[in-house]
């Protein structure tokens, strides 16, 4: 997987750098961009994506562990999931409505 991971990160890094060479001087910052796509952000979604081995085992987990539950509880169980469900769809709705009013917040500032 290291290997699989190295060579991604090779094509995309060159790919980046061949963009940013084409880009004109004054045109969004130049290499800096550049420097920083490569540097910080290609490492971390390379790091982020070593972690998708284990997607089969967590869903799968997960839909075992819920039908576990349904079936060891009954209806209690099902309550139960329906309301982490809920919980987290709040959670998202927050999440939104934070980022958007910290944009307007940044917007005003500027």
């Amino acid at each position: 997987s290291d290997r699989l991971f190295s060579a991604v990160f090779g094509m995309a890094s060159a790919l980046v750098q061949r963009k940013a060479v084409r880009v004109r001087i004054g045109v969004g910052g130049g290499k800096v961009q550049a420097s920083t796509l490569i540097g910080s952000d290609l490492v971390r979604a390379m790091e982020a994506s070593r972690y998708l081995c284990l997607l089969p085992m967590s869903s799968s987990g997960l839909v075992g562990g819920c039908v576990l539950l349904v079936l060891s509880l009954g209806w209690a169980g099902v309550i139960g999931i329906a309301a982490m469900v809920l919980a987290t769809c709040l959670n998202f709705e927050l999440a939104r409505r934070i980022k958007a009013t910290e944009r307007l917040e940044m917007r005003a500032a500027a």
